[in-house]
């Protein structure tokens, strides 16, 4: 029996296709990643907003632009970038798409993928937005 699509949208990673999509709670960004199955594992990760800020605060902080605007940014737009960063991470680290089990639920990994705050797609646009020169972003 297939998922419902519905408010769902589409990736294809590695030539597999999986539907996402993300809820804004009180103190994170809750991701949920399934394939067209819905006895497959799941992935569900939690993007805490206090762990995102501190990221960003690292990449930018040499950066005179963002001195006074720290506080007023906060993530709330999740990309189909950092999604498939995600799923990347999650393959990479024992998530088993394709077999019938419990969710894999992972955590505290906002500083091993390029969040990607805004929407631009390509490198030097993101570049462009954090201005900083030793940013990790790559």
């Amino acid at each position: 029996m297939s998922v419902n699509k519905r408010n769902k949208r589409k990736i294809t990673v590695n030539e597999n296709v999986f539907y996402w999509l993300y809820k804004i709670t009180d103190d994170s960004l809750r991701l949920t990643v399934m394939t067209d199955e819905k006895a497959h594992s799941r992935l569900v990760c939690d993007l805490k907003y206090k762990n995102l800020w501190l990221y960003f605060k690292e990449l930018v902080k040499d950066d005179e632009f963002y001195k006074d605007k720290l506080s007023m940014i906060t993530p709330g737009v999740l990309t189909p970038w950092a999604v498939r960063q995600i799923i990347d991470y999650a393959l990479q680290n024992g998530w088993k798409s394709f077999e019938k089990g419990a969710d894999f639920v992972i955590t505290d990994i906002e500083d091993k993928i390029d969040i990607n705050f805004w929407t631009e797609t390509t490198t030097e646009e993101r570049r462009s937005k954090i201005r900083n020169p030793k940013s990790k972003i790559i």
